[in-house]
Parts: C-alpha cells; sequence; structure tokens
C-alpha cells in the first residue's frame, strides 16, 4: 500500500513538472512572436516615414549668364572690361535651368532633402586677356552646393529678373512659378541652379568659391537625396549662349 502511495504521487508530480515546462514553452513563444510581430511593426513604420527616391534630370540649359553684372550683357573680355562703366566686376551671375522628375518607385521627397553640389577646376589667380593684371578672377574653393529649399548665394535673384518663387531659387512646377515643398512622383518640376556664390557676404574682396560658365572646364553635378542615390552629371558648355543645352 505505501508503495502504491509512493508511486502515485511521484507519478503526479511529473504530470506536474511536465504540465509547468509546457506551460513555459507557450508562454516563451508567445512573448517571442509578439516581440518578432513589434519589431516588425517597427520597420515597416520606419521604412514607409524614409524618404527614399532617385531625381531624374530631363534637361538642363543656360539660364543665364551675366558675367558683369549687367542685364542681358555677355561680354567678350575675361577681365569684363567692354562692359558698360561701374559694372566692370567680372562675378556675376551663372545660372542654369534643370528640368526633372523623380523615378518610379520614390516616396514623396521634402525638398530639404534635396541637394546639389557643382565642382570644377580651380582657375586659381588669372591673366586671361594676358595683359600682365590679375583680372580678380581668383574662385578660392571651385565648389559650390545649396539645398533645393532656396538657394545659398547671397544675391539670387538678378537685376531686373520678377521677384517669383522660381528665381529665388525655389523649386516650382513646370508650368508655373509658386514654390514647392514636397515633390511628387507623377509632377515635373525645375529649378535654377546657381553655380556661383557671386558676392557672398557682400564685400567686394570676400573669398569666392563656385564655379563660372566656363568654355574652359566641364563642372560635375552631383544631386543627392536624403536616403536615396546620388547622381552625377558633367555639364560641358560649348559657348555662352543662353538656352544651351549642356547635358
Amino acid at each position: 500500500m505505501k508503495r502504491d502511495e509512493d508511486a502515485s504521487v511521484g507519478i503526479g508530480t511529473l504530470i506536474t513538472f511536465i504540465a509547468i515546462v509546457l506551460v513555459s514553452m507557450i508562454v516563451c513563444s508567445t512573448i517571442i512572436m509578439t516581440m518578432e510581430k513589434a519589431f516588425k511593426n517597427q520597420t515597416n513604420t520606419a521604412e514607409t516615414t524614409e524618404q527614399n527616391g532617385k531625381i531624374i534630370v530631363d534637361s538642363i540649359f543656360i539660364y543665364r549668364f551675366q558675367p558683369c553684372w549687367v542685364t542681358d550683357f555677355v561680354s567678350t573680355e575675361p577681365d569684363c572690361s567692354d562692359a558698360p562703366g561701374g559694372n566692370q566686376r567680372p562675378w556675376g551671375h551663372h545660372q542654369l535651368l534643370m528640368n526633372f522628375h523623380l523615378a518610379p518607385g520614390s516616396t514623396p521627397i521634402e525638398v530639404t532633402n534635396a541637394n546639389y553640389v557643382v565642382r570644377c577646376e580651380n582657375e586659381g589667380v588669372t591673366d586671361l586677356n594676358e595683359n600682365g593684371i590679375n583680372d580678380g578672377r581668383q574662385v578660392e574653393t571651385p565648389m559650390f552646393a545649396s539645398s533645393f529649399d532656396g538657394s545659398a548665394t547671397s544675391q539670387v535673384r538678378a537685376s531686373g529678373a520678377p521677384n517669383n518663387a522660381f528665381e529665388n531659387g525655389f523649386v516650382t512646377k513646370l508650368d508655373e512659378e509658386i514654390r514647392v515643398s514636397l515633390l511628387d512622383q507623377d509632377q515635373s518640376y525645375k529649378i535654377k541652379l546657381e553655380l556661383f556664390d557671386n558676392l557672398n557676404s557682400n564685400a567686394n574682396d570676400a573669398p569666392r568659391e563656385g564655379c563660372r560658365i566656363s568654355t574652359y572646364y566641364d563642372t560635375t553635378l552631383l544631386i543627392t537625396l536624403g536616403g536615396g542615390f546620388t547622381t552625377e552629371y558633367t555639364l560641358h558648355f560649348r559657348s555662352y549662349e543662353i538656352g544651351q543645352l549642356v547635358i
């Protein structure tokens, strides 16, 4: 009788232990599945909120070439010595017009996440008309960077240009002049690219940076998107003619 009681207790204990093990396994499995689901949901949320895409350039033209600060005046002298009096400063505006759209599969992109950089040869201290005098054209940093959310130059709008979003360096739709803050895949856009920080701090002796429109060298254009791709283009200037396709 004693033996039977001991056997029953032992079997009951074993059954209880097995039950505890099974319950523990079920609880652990439930916790693991819950954590995996939560992690997956967080990942999906992060993926949906991240902005990814690529800009497709449709065309880039010379938009404005005013190296001597004179509206619609194209100098034939590198030092602007043929410009009207008071405008013989070889800095001015070097601007391109870029038409573009987002590649298929791109998410909406805020313009603050889109940037461009231009790089070129260092012109150094120049005497381009070979008269023995430095033309004052030295560019200390042959690179210029700006966001699509407004140009980084100190003098964005050229003299005589209309006061609208496009002329002030903001992205607009292809057929409008209204500033946009979000790029969508099914739209076409345009932006005025500044190549040269023409005045910087507005002081005549301030360092210059950027790239001029020049037939002496090609210029590299880099376009970057936050969370997306970097695209590189080579800009080739065959002349200084407005409307000339450079890519």
